[in-house]
């Protein structure tokens, strides 16, 4: 059985107090807080998923330029091989290796 104390108190536990000033200041602040993390998860989401899409884009700009690169590099060393100061630059590395 309860008491006549033990009654009023449960009493005031259902009676909300209306926050302090300070208190609601907190409040509000942290849910600007929540507010803007919130915010900057859904940017993040967003340009991830952007970026995602553009990934097969860049890969064919990276194929593209490693053919190109490719086919400078042929071309130089087919005109490096065809040259006549090869042959005395290669002697030369061969006479400073023995």
């Amino acid at each position: 059985m309860s008491t006549k104390n033990q009654n009023r108190k449960d009493d005031k536990d259902d009676v909300t107090e209306p926050l302090s000033t300070e208190q609601q200041f907190q409040r509000e602040h942290q849910q600007a807080v929540n507010k803007v993390l919130d915010e900057t998860r859904d940017n993040i989401k967003k340009t991830t998923n952007e970026a995602r899409k553009e990934i097969p884009r860049y890969t064919r700009i990276v194929n593209d330029y490693e053919i190109i690169c490719y086919n400078l590099f042929s071309i130089f060393g087919k005109t490096i091989l065809k040259s006549p100061k090869l042959g005395t630059l290669m002697k030369n590395i061969g006479n400073c290796l023995t």
